[in-house]
């Protein structure tokens, strides 16, 4: 098991296939570990942060390109079409305000002369909304009115069903790519 699992980390990315490792952030809600699971040193889904990018590309997990391999997503692919490399700056759980925050602060260290924001109107009205009412770096944003994104967007009651080996099964997914 270990000749296998370390044969794949050889020729996988690592990254198609591991958990990544959240780390809280007071105002992004959430980061990746920087360096976990094939990730940079900022947390992104990229080999590398290089000094200079001409396109960032910024977004949720349709941008992060979740269920596909990270050159399969579209970030990457897009640079493959350009013929240069689109740097990611996309996390599962992101919306509108943190996309603001990060093409007013981290973007902007990377020199881009492009910023792409993949807006998913699936959720990210609803982000942004939970984002300004519940962290206080966006308190400036909030409405008069009181619990507007309960009245808005309410939150399902759900519950996790119990799995076999839970504890095993996430630990495996987070180090494990075999």
């Amino acid at each position: 098991l270990l000749a296998g699992e370390l044969l794949l980390r050889i020729v996988l990315e690592p990254a198609d296939f591991l958990q990544v490792t959240l780390v809280d952030d007071p105002i992004l809600g959430h980061r990746i570990m920087p360096h976990t699971t094939g990730h940079d040193e900022l947390g992104f889904r990229n080999a590398r942060v290089p000094e200079q990018s001409d396109v960032v590309a910024v977004g949720d997990s349709q941008t992060y390109g979740v269920n596909a391999t990270r050159d399969g997503s579209w970030p990457h692919q897009l640079g493959a079409l350009l013929g240069q490399p689109v740097y990611s700056m996309a996390i599962g759980g992101y919306g509108p305000m943190d996309y603001l925050y990060l093409i007013q602060h981290d973007a902007p260290k990377l020199r881009p002369k492009q910023i792409l924001v993949g807006f998913y109107f699936g959720n990210d009205l609803m982000d942004a909304c939970w984002a300004v009412e519940q962290r206080s770096h966006w308190s400036a944003w909030r409405p008069d009115a009181v619990d507007m994104c309960e009245t808005a967007f309410p939150r399902p009651e759900h519950s996790e069903p119990s799995k076999r080996f839970g504890a095993l099964r996430d630990w495996m997914a987070s180090h494990s790519v075999l």
